[in-house]
């Protein structure tokens, strides 16, 4: 256990437990809470939690204070593991919210930006750097160099990347063309560094992504799983019937074809957001390294997947070396199996 919380899980007085939980909202959890917001979305509020001209941030502010001050209630009446570290904590918390707020905001977008983070973190002929408070992509050899004005005034955006995408994929539908090439033609069609929300703008327009209602992808059994997962005010019962119901489905996700296990766990997304292998961790059915296991692949690789998560059909063609309609089909038949044989489907 954190030594932070001894003093408020060692206090017999409610009136000197009330105290103790006061001083780890304002001195431990609060300060991660706003650094989180301005990291995560640029959100700024005051000690206080307070902003009046944006209040999406203040809400965002009290509903993490909320589920933190929940957490350690429940800590106190040993309902909850212990926390080995307080502050990490808070933050997985309020990253959590965070991810809600822009998936629910923008959720297209969002992944393509990870994706895009993803490609240009990795790949070693690429960067990713800061300059001033502007992130910028671009080759490895440009690094720390300033973005270049793009497009030309001259030219409209969407003009420049129909000129573009007529000189680069003349006979290709770019749908079906891997994030890193894009990412590589482009760059070599501007020839500098861009910002990467100009970056994020223009792929988005080629490959016509827009943002809609977060929708399950998995149809009747994700509908029913997301129905019984259980918020932050649930009994522990319901707790209970929400692990129960995961580690079936986990169960029988195991004994899948690989192809089709892959397939659904890649393209998994509850009706909150939030991916399979998230899920089952956070209920205890698994560890990171069993995942590893599981899945013939090293954690990091698993780390990575995850940070994708939850996949569109080209994403997880890329990491299965497969087409888009292969991923579908063989998430077909891992749907009609679990149709079959999930209790709560029969």
């Amino acid at each position: 256990m954190d030594h932070v919380l001894r003093p408020y899980l060692q206090a017999t007085e409610e009136s000197e437990r009330a105290q103790r939980l006061e001083e780890l909202l304002l001195f431990r959890a609060a300060p991660e809470i706003r650094f989180i917001l301005r990291q995560r979305l640029g959100f700024h509020v005051s000690q206080q939690g307070v902003n009046p001209q944006n209040h999406d941030a203040e809400d965002l502010y009290q509903e993490i204070i909320t589920k933190t001050v929940q957490i350690l209630r429940e800590l106190y009446t040993s309902s909850q593991p212990e926390i080995e570290n307080f502050k990490q904590y808070v933050g997985r918390i309020a990253t959590n919210v965070c991810i809600n707020f822009i998936r629910g905001k923008s959720p297209a977008r969002w992944r393509l930006k990870n994706n895009l983070r993803d490609v240009l973190n990795r790949q070693p002929e690429f960067a990713l750097w800061k300059l001033g408070t502007e992130t910028l992509g671009g080759l490895a050899a440009w690094k720390g160099m300033n973005a270049g004005a793009w497009p030309p005034q001259s030219h409209p955006l969407e003009e420049e990347l129909e000129r573009f995408r007529a000189a680069r994929f003349p006979d290709e539908n770019i749908k079906q063309v891997s994030l890193k090439r894009i990412v590589a033609e482009l760059f070599g069609w501007v020839e500098h560094p861009l910002a990467l929300e100009t970056l994020l703008g223009c792929v988005a327009i080629l490959l016509d992504i827009k943002d809609v209602p977060v929708e399950s992808l998995d149809n009747k059994t994700s509908a029913w799983i997301a129905s019984q997962v259980a918020d932050t005010t649930v009994t522990a019962s319901s707790r209970l019937e929400e692990q129960a119901l995961l580690r079936q489905l986990w169960e029988i996700v195991r004994t899948l074809p690989v192809n089709q296990r892959d397939a659904y766990c890649f393209r998994f997304e509850s009706a909150s957001g939030q991916d399979l292998f998230s899920l089952l961790i956070d209920a205890e059915i698994v560890t990171l390294s069993q995942l590893a296991q599981e899945f013939a692949r090293p954690v990091e690789e698993i780390r990575r997947q995850m940070s994708q998560m939850p996949m569109d059909s080209a994403t997880a063609g890329v990491e299965l070396k497969a087409s888009s309609a292969q991923v579908n089909q063989w998430r077909h038949y891992a749907m009609q199996r679990l149709e079959k044989e999930m209790l709560p489907l029969r």
